[in-house]
């Protein structure tokens, strides 16, 4: 974490490690800082220092991962009406993100911040995707994306369900 003196307010700042992929780093961070919703972590700069590493300025979202919150209070489950509230943000910020033609490819309880305002979909650098021209394909600085079919969604939605006991 770290201070912004024009604003006062606190950062989080994520360093890379090593400089192999600064390039696809540089691009992602690019994208991403173009992302403004309440629910998506916000990207307000992005630099390299002399040496080749490259630095993300993020708003510092405060509160604890639902990976977290699910090692402590998920044995047996979290309350039904808590997951499906969870689920709903989750989805709002996702809906966001895939109408900016972006795919986040890392979504996870890790990656989702529960904070004041509810969750935070973290922007995981390494794990975004911006579709190729195709409609049919998505390409990725590690490969290609196809989407999910219908029957692939549905063992996501069963490991959310899952969290809460039902």
């Amino acid at each position: 974490a770290g201070d912004n003196i024009v604003s006062g307010t606190d950062v989080a700042i994520k360093r890379m490690i090593g400089t192999e992929h600064t390039a696809r780093f540089e691009i992602e961070a690019r994208l991403l800082s173009q992302l403004k919703h309440p629910r998506v972590v916000e990207v307000l700069d992005h630099f390299q220092d002399a040496s080749g590493i490259y630095y993300i300025v993020m708003e510092l979202v405060r509160g604890s991962d639902l990976g977290k919150i699910l090692e402590e209070r998920g044995n047996p489950g979290l309350p039904v009406p808590e997951v499906i509230e969870y689920a709903r943000q989750t989805c709002e910020a996702l809906q966001y993100v895939h109408d900016q033609q972006i795919v986040h490819r890392d979504v996870k309880p890790a990656n989702l911040i529960c904070g004041e305002e509810g969750i935070t979909l973290l922007a995981d650098l390494d794990a975004v995707v911006a579709p190729a021209r195709s409609h049919k394909r998505w390409k990725a600085g590690r490969g290609t994306f196809s989407p999910l079919r219908g029957s692939e969604i549905e063992p996501v939605i069963t490991t959310v369900l899952s969290a809460s006991g039902a």
